[in-house]
C-alpha cells in the first residue's frame, strides 16, 4: 500500500488515490489472491514491485550511489523472498518500464546520462546479486540435480495466458473454473481509469506504464507470443521458468497506478484519444461476445459485468464533467466508486477462496478420508522411524506427514531430484510426465504396492481394493 502510494507521488498524483490504489492492488487476485493458495512468500515478493519503480524513477533522475544502493537493497530483499521467477518477472518489467521513460526523455534527463543509468541499473544488479548471494548459489547447484535440465519452447511456455481469460482482469471468464495462476481479478473500478490514464501518451509516465504493462501481456501469451520466443532464445533465465501468465502482475500494477495518478491530478493529463477508448471497450465487449461464459447461469451472466463497466464509466464521466478535475471530488460519485470496487474485489475473494481450497480442489466435503486409515495403520508399522507412505497426493496431502509424523515418497515441487525421479519411472515402468514435472506420474500409483523393495515403504495404497496396505519387512 505504501509503495504505491509513493508511486503514485512519484508519478506526479497527489491525494489518497495512492492509498486507494495500494488497497485495491493489495486485493486484486493477481496479488493478494495468491494469499488464498497459501503462497505467502510469493506474495511477499511481489509486495515490493511497486517501491522497486519507485525506486528506478529516483534512479533516472539522478543516478547516485545512496540510490543505486537502495534499489540493490529491494531487489536483494525480493530475492530472499525465496521465489526466484518473482525476482526473474521484477527485473524484465524495470527494464520495461525504463525503457518506456526514455522514449521521449524529460528535459531534466539529458541523454548525456544515459550511459551513467544503464551503469546504475547494472551495478545495483550486481550489488543485489552479492546481496543475496548465500540464496542463489546453492540455490543454482541445487536445480543443476534437478529434473528440468533440457527446457523446451513447450514446457517453458506451459501455463501461458489466453484470449478466452483476458478480460478475467474485470469480470470472470468464460470457464467456469479459472486456476490462481490465470486469475488477475482487478475488476471495472480500477481498470477503465487506469485504461484512461494509460492512453494519455503525451504523459512521460502514462507511456512508461503503458509499455511496460502491454509488453509483459504480449510476453504472458508463451509461444504464441514473439516476444516470448525472442526472450527464449536471448534472455538468461526466460527458458528456465514455466508459466508465463504469472508476469500478469505487471499489467495490473500498470492499472492501477495509472488510474490512481489519472484521478489524482486536478487537471487532466495532456492527450486522451477518446477515440481509442471506445475502440478498447468495443474490442472487450468483442471478447466478452467471441467468448461467452460457460460456467452455471446462476452464477454470472451478462448483465453483470456490463453493469460494472457502465458503472466505472459512468463515474469516471461524472468524474470529469462535475469537478473539472479539481481536488472537489463530488461525494455521490466517490461512494458509487468505492462501492463498486468493494463488491468487486470482496466478491471475488468470496468466490475464489472457496474455489482454491483444498477441499473443493479434491472434491472432498470433509477430511481426507484416507487420513484415518494412515493413523490406524501407523501403530502397526514394524518401525521406530518416521513412516514411508506412497499414496496419492488427492488423497491424502504429502505434507500432512508433518503433523502425523509420516513421509512421503512424492510431492509437489519445483524441484525434483533427477537421480530418485528416473529411478521411481524407469522402476515402475512408466514414462515420466514432460510437462506436468512437479510431481511423480499418477500412473506411478497403480503399480502393486511395495512394487520394489528400494523405497522402503511402511505404508501404501493398495490400488485394486482401496485399503491401507502394511509392509512386514521394510527394508531398512
Amino acid at each position: 500500500i505504501l509503495g504505491l502510494h509513493l508511486l503514485c507521488r512519484q508519478l506526479g498524483g497527489r491525494g489518497v488515490f495512492g492509498l486507494l490504489g495500494g488497497c485495491a492492488l493489495l486485493a486484486s487476485m493477481g496479488f493478494g489472491g495468491r494469499l488464498l493458495v497459501g503462497h505467502t512468500f510469493y506474495f511477499a515478493g511481489l509486495c515490493y514491485l511497486p517501491l522497486m519503480l519507485v525506486a528506478l524513477v529516483k534512479l533516472r533522475l539522478r543516478p547516485t550511489g545512496r540510490r543505486i544502493g537502495a534499489l540493490s537493497i529491494l531487489l536483494a530483499l525480493q530475492f530472499l523472498t525465496g521465489h526466484p521467477q518473482v525476482f526473474w518477472n521484477t527485473v524484465f518489467g524495470l527494464g520495461l518500464f525504463l525503457t518506456g521513460l526514455l522514449f521521449r526523455p524529460a528535459p531534466e534527463v539529458a541523454w548525456k546520462r544515459l550511459p551513467r543509468l544503464i551503469a546504475g541499473l547494472a551495478g545495483a544488479l550486481l550489488l543485489s546479486a552479492g546481496l543475496s548471494a548465500i540464496a542463489w548459489l546453492p540455490f543454482l547447484a541445487l536445480i543443476a540435480e534437478g529434473n528440468r535440465q533440457a527446457p523446451t519452447l513447450e514446457f517453458a511456455s506451459f501455463g501461458c495466458f489466453g484470449w478466452e481469460q483476458a478480460f478475467g482482469i474485470v469480470t470472470d471468464p468464460p470457464m467456469s473454473r479459472i486456476d490462481w495462476e490465470h486469475n488477475y481479478r482487478l475488476g471495472f473500478a480500477w481498470t477503465v481509469p487506469g485504461l484512461v490514464g494509460l492512453a494519455m501518451l503525451r504523459s512521460t509516465a502514462m507511456r512508461a506504464l503503458l509499455f511496460m504493462g502491454a509488453l509483459a501481456f504480449w510476453f504472458s501469451f508463451g509461444e504464441q507470443s514473439g516476444l516470448f520466443r525472442a526472450c527464449f532464445e536471448l534472455l538468461p533465465g526466460a527458458s528456465s521458468f514455466r508459466v508465463p501468465a504469472r508476469i500478469n502482475v505487471l499489467p495490473v500494477l500498470a492499472l492501477t497506478s495509472a488510474a490512481a495518478v489519472f484521478l489524482s491530478r486536478p487537471r487532466p493529463l495532456p492527450g486522451v484519444p477518446w477515440t481509442g477508448l471506445a475502440t478498447v471497450g468495443l474490442l472487450m465487449a468483442g471478447l466478452q461476445a467471441a467468448y461467452p461464459f460457460e460456467g452455471p447461469p446462476a452464477r454470472i451472466g451478462m448483465a453483470e459485468p456490463v453493469l460494472a463497466l457502465l458503472l466505472a464509466a459512468g463515474t469516471v464521466y461524472v468524474w470529469q464533467r462535475r469537478s473539472g478535475w479539481s481536488s472537489a471530488i463530488p461525494p455521490a460519485a466517490l461512494l458509487l466508486w468505492l462501492g463498486l470496487q468493494i463488491v468487486e474485489l470482496s466478491g471475488a475473494h468470496g468466490r475464489y477462496g472457496w474455489l482454491y481450497s483444498r477441499k473443493s480442489v479434491a472434491g472432498f466435503t470433509h477430511e481426507f478420508p484416507v487420513v484415518g486409515q494412515l493413523r490406524e495403520k501407523q501403530s502397526s508399522s514394524p518401525t521406530d522411524t518416521p513412516l514411508r507412505v506412497m499414496v496419492p497426493r488427492i488423497l491424502v496431502p504429502p505434507n500432512f506427514g508433518m503433523r502425523d509424523g509420516w513421509t512421503h515418497v512424492d510431492s509437489y515441487t519445483a524441484l525434483f531430484l533427477r537421480r530418485p525421479w528416473d529411478f521411481l519411472h524407469s522402476a515402475a515402468g512408466v514414462e515420466p510426465p514432460a510437462l506436468l514435472n512437479a510431481s511423480l506420474s499418477q500412473v506411478f500409483y497403480r503399480q502393486p504396492p511395495f512394487f520394489t523393495p528400494n523405497l522402503s515403504l511402511n505404508l501404501a495404497l493398495d490400488p485394486g481394493t482401496g485399503s491401507i496396505l502394511v509392509n512386514a519387512n521394510p527394508v531398512p
